[in-house]
């Protein structure tokens, strides 16, 4: 179960990827799922794409009954649900009748500065009531399952990365130039706007590929930066061609996709040491020492480092080497949904 989708984000792209791999392992999968945007339907057995109800009173109503009528229409043994409405939903519907794991891919209630006090503490008792009453409840990094245990008194949550393609080596192009992407929703969690102050003064060609709610103010604040384009919403394979350095300014991460994609590609990384970037990053020496600031790093701290790393291309190389390494060994993805895969044959 995976509705709604508002973006061709994290999330969309791991219900893409993870879907042939179940299928081929033996499961049989069907997918409920609602998008805002134009999406491809998952390579999946059974799929419904629910019609997009008017406001938001209008989506929060639809959701359980669209999950009854799948689960009627496709007997399922077991239900996954990748995104909080879903969770939700099922916590209203299934009450027992087929087990559940909820799958949490980030902070499942708006932070601070995502909206406002009332909303944020009603997502928040929606979210702890739905995950009271899930069989399982799996995260994609360790430092989130013990902020859902911290925050919302989950007993005890299990660990699956998101996973990525991992190219084989001889394909990837050495990554020798100053072209510095950001890869990410244009939202406030994902800071673009740090990212335009991180550049501003920095020799560089900076692309920004994404869309979301901040697009007319990222749009607006670039507007006198030449160095700096504005993409839009890119297909990940070209937005990672297109890059020799993954600048990653985020708030707050779960765990950090884009970088893990960026890794797999041999592309360095540079990032805020928030939420899951340390399971990523902290591994390795050289990948503490040169790829991850302070969570309150500034743009002032980011453009430093970043001009650094840009001006030593033998450091950049040898920190992709070290980074596709990590990635190969721990983030590859049909091991992880293979993982995933086993928990949920193990369902209560």
């Amino acid at each position: 179960m995976a509705a709604p989708m508002i973006s061709r984000g994290g999330v969309y792209s791991w219900l893409s990827d993870a879907t042939p791999i179940l299928r081929a392992s033996g499961w049989t999968v069907g997918v409920l799922w609602a998008a805002r945007v134009e999406a491809d339907a998952p390579q999946a057995d059974w799929e419904v794409r629910m019609g997009e109800a008017a406001g938001r009173v209008g989506r929060v109503r639809a959701l359980p009954r669209a999950v009854g009528e799948a689960v009627e229409a496709f007997h399922p043994d077991r239900v996954l649900s990748i995104l909080p409405q879903s969770d939700l939903a099922c916590a209203q519907v299934l009450r027992g009748s087929v087990p559940w794991t909820a799958m949490v891919h980030g902070q499942p209630y708006p932070a601070p500065g995502e909206g406002g006090t009332p909303r944020r503490m009603a997502w928040r008792r929606a979210v702890k009531w739905a995950y009271s009453r899930a069989d399982r409840i799996v995260v994609v990094s360790s430092v989130l399952g013990q902020a859902l245990r911290d925050d919302l008194d989950v007993e005890s949550t299990q660990t699956v990365h998101n996973g990525v393609h991992t190219p084989v080596a001889t394909v990837l192009r050495p990554r020798v130039g100053r072209t510095v992407g950001f890869l990410g929703r244009l939202s406030h969690e994902k800071a673009p706007d740090l990212f335009l102050e991180t550049v501003r003064d920095v020799r560089c060609d900076a692309r920004v590929f994404g869309d979301g709610p901040l697009a007319g103010s990222v749009r607006a604040a670039a507007a006198g930066m030449a160095h700096v384009k504005i993409e839009g919403w890119v297909d990940r394979e070209t937005a990672l061609e297109a890059i020799d350095l993954l600048v990653l300014t985020s708030r707050r991460e779960a765990l950090p996709l884009a970088c893990i994609e960026a890794g797999a590609r041999g592309i360095p990384v540079l990032a805020r040491d928030v939420g899951g970037v340390r399971e990523v990053l902290g591994g390795r020496p050289a990948l503490r020492s040169h790829c991850i600031l302070p969570a309150d790093a500034s743009p002032a701290d980011f453009g430093e480092r970043l001009t650094r790393l840009l001006g030593d291309v033998e450091l950049r190389r040898d920190l992709a080497r070290e980074l596709r390494e990590v990635v190969l060994a721990d983030f590859a993805l049909p091991e992880q949904v293979l993982r995933l895969g086993n928990l949920l044959e193990d369902a209560p």
